[in-house]
């Protein structure tokens, strides 16, 4: 029997790309979310469960405050952030980073 979770590859691998000002007005929130996409097709809407892990993987990362903030308002550093917690809202078993400390102030280069 085939194992399910090899039927979801875009769930097992995690991709931060370097952080540049959003051209989208989506709420950081909304943004993390997106990282869900692979548990439903590209234009469903997310489940509720989506949006409790984005909350779970906010509070852990320590960005909760963030929540509610429009992407294009954020720093480069706040926005590498988020696209670190919407790459590791699956959980993923490889996490590819271009360019990990890009635009991070010290702690958080030092936090991830």
């Amino acid at each position: 029997m085939q194992d399910k979770k090899a039927t979801k590859p875009i769930k097992q691998i995690g991709y931060v790309p370097q952080a540049r000002k959003s051209s989208f007005s989506y709420t950081v929130r909304g943004m993390i979310v997106f990282g869900k996409v692979g548990d439903n097709s590209y234009f469903a809407t997310p489940l509720a469960k989506g949006y409790i892990e984005a909350d779970k993987i906010m509070e852990r990362i320590g960005i909760a405050e963030l929540s509610k903030r429009r992407c294009n308002e954020l720093s480069k550093g706040q926005l590498h952030v988020v696209f670190i917690a919407r790459a590791l809202v699956n959980s993923p078993q490889l996490l590819i980073l271009d360019e990990s400390e890009a635009h991070l102030d010290f702690r958080n280069q030092l936090r991830l």
